[in-house]
């Protein structure tokens, strides 16, 4: 429902199909069978889809709110980041073919993008970081 919104659609009939689509997708298979993580790559899935609804929804901050959802994201499943990169240039590119003159419209909207995903993967990679220093303060040997 969330893609067929950021997405859209007006046919009835395709409202119906897209979702089916996606559940009888490949991608969607492989993670049903893994049953032990299964919950968690799809609500990484959702978080990803999330994260790309807030940096277009227009409102001045709320690519914020899709940083934390994309930082919660990769957190549970890094393979979403594509998921998330591929619905922004799918989004950016039907910007562009359905609104050709908005140059400056559509520069803002790729700027929420890319500002979403930097910022949600380096609050990502921010306790990662620091966790590798203070194991790598611990390693360190100071002489008496």
């Amino acid at each position: 429902v969330l893609l067929t919104d950021l997405f859209a659609v007006r046919s009835r009939v395709a409202k119906y199909l897209i979702p089916l689509t996606l559940v009888c997708a490949p991608y969607v298979a492989e993670i049903e069978f893994f049953h032990y993580c299964s919950v968690s790559y799809a609500l990484s899935f959702l978080l990803a889809v999330l994260a790309v609804q807030s940096a277009v929804c227009g409102l001045r901050f709320a690519w914020l709110a899709g940083t934390v959802c994309m930082a919660f994201s990769l957190g549970m499943y890094q393979a979403n980041l594509g998921t998330a990169a591929g619905l922004c240039v799918m989004l950016l590119l039907l910007a562009v073919l359905r609104r050709p003159g908005e140059w400056q419209a559509t520069g803002l909207t790729a700027l929420r993008m890319v500002l979403m995903g930097g910022s949600g993967a380096a609050l990502y990679m921010l306790p990662v970081l620091v966790t590798a220093a203070l194991a790598a303060l611990r390693r360190v040997n100071f002489p008496s």
